[in-house]
């Protein structure tokens, strides 16, 4: 757990990388939490929870403010409460057991990448852009996979430049709503 920890990165190292990285519990990274530099948790595996409620996660340089392509979270991945990704969340071919709860947060890809990429993720459970959920910079869920529901209501999203929202090839089991 990382709660209220600081980290700091440099142009292109991360403040924190975690890549490949096998964690059989949860991670927190959540009230108080700051990542100058963005965080990588690209191709690990997370045994529980990825909680970032409240937690800010911004970007230097090329990076995203959180890179966690092809990663496995066995539970549910949460960014809601005031969290803020300045640079971008990369979920691409990422594995979510659970939810995807983004509700009261915001996402910029400061016009270099999507707010939030999630080109051919896997959800098994619903995904929550709701109740104040901002994105500036268009979100991707092309070739997604979500087994429950996908809900938007009362969220903002503003496509920059050439980075459109996009979704038309997702799939979900149950509802989409917005």
């Amino acid at each position: 757990m990382c709660d209220g920890g600081s980290f700091a990165g440099k142009e292109e190292t991360p403040a924190l990388n975690a890549t490949g990285s096998d964690i059989q519990g949860l991670v927190a990274l959540t009230t108080g939490f700051r990542a100058d530099g963005g965080v990588v948790l690209a191709g690990a595996k997370i045994g529980r929870n990825l909680a970032c409620d409240s937690g800010k996660f911004i970007s230097v340089g090329p990076l995203h403010a959180l890179n966690a392509n092809s990663a496995i979270i066995l539970g549910s991945a949460f960014f809601r409460n005031t969290a803020t990704l300045e640079g971008g969340a990369d979920f691409t071919n990422t594995t979510i057991g659970g939810n995807l709860e983004c509700d009261s947060s915001r996402f910029d890809g400061r016009n270099r990448m999507p707010a939030l990429s999630a080109n051919s993720v896997r959800i098994g459970g619903s995904v929550h852009l709701r109740n104040g959920f901002n994105a500036e910079g268009g979100v991707d869920f092309k070739i997604a996979k979500i087994e429950g529901h996908f809900e938007c209501d009362s969220g903002v999203f503003v496509s920059k430049g050439s980075i459109p929202a996009q979704g038309p090839y997702s799939r979900t089991s149950n509802t989409w709503r917005g």
